[in-house]
Order: C-alpha cells, then sequence, then structure tokens
C-alpha cells in the first residue's frame, strides 16, 4: 500500500512538472507583452525622476518629463490588468467548452492541477515585474552613490525610498489583482463573464473601504478622512495600489 501510494505522488509530481512547464511554453507571447510593459513602466518612471533630480542639481534646465513618468505608469496599469488575461489563459478549460472534457480527463488531481496552473500563471506575471523593479533598483543606487541625489527634492523624498516603496505597494496590487482575477475565472462559465465580473469586484472592494470610512470617520473631526481611507485602500485593493502609485 505504501509503494502504491509513493508511486502515485511521484505521477502527480511528474504531471505538475510537465504542466507547469507546458503553461509556461504556450503562454510565452504573453511573457513577453508583459516584460516590454513592465520594462516601458518602473525603470523607466525612476530614469526619467533621476533625470529632473541631476538636472536641478546642477543649476541646468530641467526636462518635463512628467508626461513620460504619466505613460510609463499607465503601461504599468496596463500589465496588471492583464492578469486577467494570465489567470483565464491557465484555467481556459473552465471557461471554453471545447477544452474542459480534454483537460479534466487527464489523470491528474485537481489539487495537482490547479497548484500548477496558479504557480505557472503567476510566475508569467510576477517576474517581468520583479526583473523590472530590479533593474530600477539598480539605476536608482548607482545614480545615489555618484552623488546624483542631493538636491532639496532629493532629501525631502528619498528617490531611491520611494522606488522601493512603489515597487513593493505595486507588487501587492498584483498580488490581489490575480488572486481575484483566479477566483472569478474559477466561478465563471465564460471569459465575457470572467473579464466583467473581475473588473465589477476590482472596483468594488475599494467602493465598500470607501463608503464605510465615510460611515466611521465622519462624525470625527479630529480624523482626516482622505489620509485614513487612502491608508486602508492602498493595503486592501489592487485600485488602491494603483492610486498610491
Amino acid at each position: 500500500m505504501t509503494q502504491v501510494l509513493q508511486k502515485n505522488n511521484q505521477t502527480q509530481k511528474s504531471y505538475f512538472r510537465r504542466r507547469f512547464v507546458q503553461n509556461i511554453f504556450e503562454n510565452r507571447k504573453l511573457t513577453i507583452i508583459l516584460f516590454v510593459l513592465q520594462l516601458s513602466g518602473l525603470p523607466v518612471a525612476s530614469f526619467c525622476g533621476q533625470l529632473m533630480i541631476k538636472q536641478e542639481t546642477n543649476n541646468l534646465p530641467v526636462t518635463n518629463t512628467i508626461p513620460i513618468i504619466f505613460t510609463a505608469f499607465l503601461l504599468f496599469a496596463v500589465a496588471c490588468l492583464l492578469g486577467i488575461a494570465s489567470a483565464i489563459s491557465m484555467f481556459s478549460y473552465l471557461v471554453q467548452k471545447s477544452q474542459t472534457d480534454t483537460v479534466l480527463s487527464l489523470p491528474i488531481r485537481s489539487t495537482t492541477r490547479f497548484c500548477a496552473d496558479y504557480l505557472s500563471g503567476l510566475l508569467i506575471y510576477i517576474v517581468p515585474y520583479i526583473v523590472s523593479g530590479i533593474i530600477s533598483f539598480i539605476s536608482v543606487a548607482i545614480g545615489e552613490r555618484n552623488g546624483m541625489m542631493t538636491s532639496y527634492f532629493y532629501t525631502t523624498m528619498p528617490l531611491l525610498s520611494f522606488v522601493a516603496k512603489a515597487f513593493f505597494i505595486g507588487l501587492l496590487t498584483m498580488l490581489m489583482f490575480y488572486n481575484i482575477a483566479v477566483f472569478i475565472t474559477t466561478c465563471c462559465g465564460t471569459i465575457k463573464e470572467t473579464v466583467t465580473y473581475s473588473l465589477v469586484t476590482n472596483l468594488a472592494i475599494p467602493g465598500i473601504i470607501f463608503t464605510t470610512g465615510l460611515i466611521i470617520y465622519n462624525d470625527l473631526s479630529s480624523v482626516d478622512i482622505d489620509i485614513e481611507i487612502l491608508d486602508k485602500l492602498i493595503i486592501s485593493s489592487p485600485f488602491g495600489g494603483v492610486l498610491f502609485i
């Protein structure tokens, strides 16, 4: 009996590895798109911030890179939204009837299949962002070491600290968004419903938090309602994380 269980466990591990690798290979185009969007996001924004600080430090005319920074964060937002595409792609057999019978008939446990699909989708979704964050950290750290960050702007708002905080808030935002997308995908029956309910859910969460915050803090004159509610939104919903960034 023990040998049979060990053999089954080994078989399931083999299925897990094969399905995990297969998912990564089949979604390489999505991975490339995410890499392009993420590398055009945080690294570009941090570089533009360094450029403005360097020009201010050397008393040079400051180039207005705000439109570029705004575009960079817009591309990051698009990459975040592709979390829905990643979830749908990994669990496509749940929203496309043509794949349902084929995938569910495979000799693989539901837990093993779900873990392989979830982790491969998360890897495709998160790794490009982590790589872009590492590039941003290195770029800002080199600029700081070379004495570029010495202006009044930098002393009041350290760029490296801001980039680090923005990175971790962005990571938390993407994790929340992906988990919500996976949950909605496993509950819905079509791609249209998955996309619609994912967006509605991500908007409903901050809406409920905002309304509840107004009810709680409205009669407290000593409390800054905007700051209190924004602090709650940042750590509890993807939309709040986007607001911070």
